[in-house]
């Protein structure tokens, strides 16, 4: 069962408090009510998305929920696996056997 999304004040804050300074991840996750894996994921969905402190006006939170949840719910493939990792892929010996 995939996990619950965050609601779009919740990321504006965690967003907002990592633009203030030297906020740790763990504290950020204490102000807002979420886990500091889910801030981390938070941050990560932010920075592929190109957001950053202030959002643009006007920024609804449809719109900004669509930006950080684009690709929700798609496998990566392999190729994309091998650019985030670095490693190539190595297939399993007993699946190529003949």
């Amino acid at each position: 069962m995939p996990a619950e999304r965050i609601t779009m004040r919740q990321v504006r804050e965690i967003l907002r408090l990592m633009s203030v300074g030297d906020m740790p991840v763990r504290e950020i996750g204490r102000r807002t009510g979420v886990a500091p894996s889910t801030v981390r994921a938070t941050l990560k969905r932010i920075a592929s998305a190109g957001l950053n402190w202030p959002l643009p006006e006007g920024l609804s939170d449809s719109d900004l929920e669509a930006q950080l949840y684009r690709n929700a719910g798609k496998k990566q493939g392999i190729a994309a696996a091998r650019k985030l990792t670095g490693r190539p892929c190595t297939a399993n010996s007993s699946a190529t056997s003949t």
